[in-house]
């Protein structure tokens, strides 16, 4: 059995948007390379990049007739939306740099470490031999 179990987020991480003041929907993006799975050893390049929506983001209302989906896009490229970490953490004002690096960077870390050693089972002893 192969599944992808996915949910809608209703509170997505929010930031300032590349046009206006509003708030647009972003994700973040980490790279990770895994040099070994047992024991685990893997590193997380710090420039992270977030795509960021081309517009406000607001809920669908239930009475609402259309909705428009481009605030709750973030991987459609019609228009350039990447943006870097620094360029976010400007938007998000003087603390921004103090609370990624204390809080948000640590717990992102966190995360991963769950995520591989979650995973580690499923892949340590399968054949992985990439030389052939």
């Amino acid at each position: 059995w192969n599944f992808v179990v996915q949910k809608y987020v209703e509170k997505p991480l929010l930031v300032p948007s590349l046009l206006s003041s509003a708030a647009s929907k972003t994700d973040l993006r980490v790279w990770i390379a895994v040099l070994d799975w047992n024991p685990l050893v893997a590193l997380a390049h710090p420039e992270v990049y977030f795509r960021v929506a081309t517009r406000e983001y607001k809920l669908p209302m239930a009475n609402a007739s259309k909705t428009d989906t481009y605030s709750h896009v973030t991987n459609h490229r019609m228009e350039d939306n990447r943006c870097t970490l620094s360029s976010i953490l400007e938007r998000l004002g003087p603390h921004a740099q103090g609370m990624w690096n204390k809080l948000t960077w640590p717990q992102l870390l966190d995360a991963v470490r769950g995520t591989l050693l979650a995973a580690q089972a499923g892949v340590v002893g399968n054949d992985l031999d990439l030389k052939r």
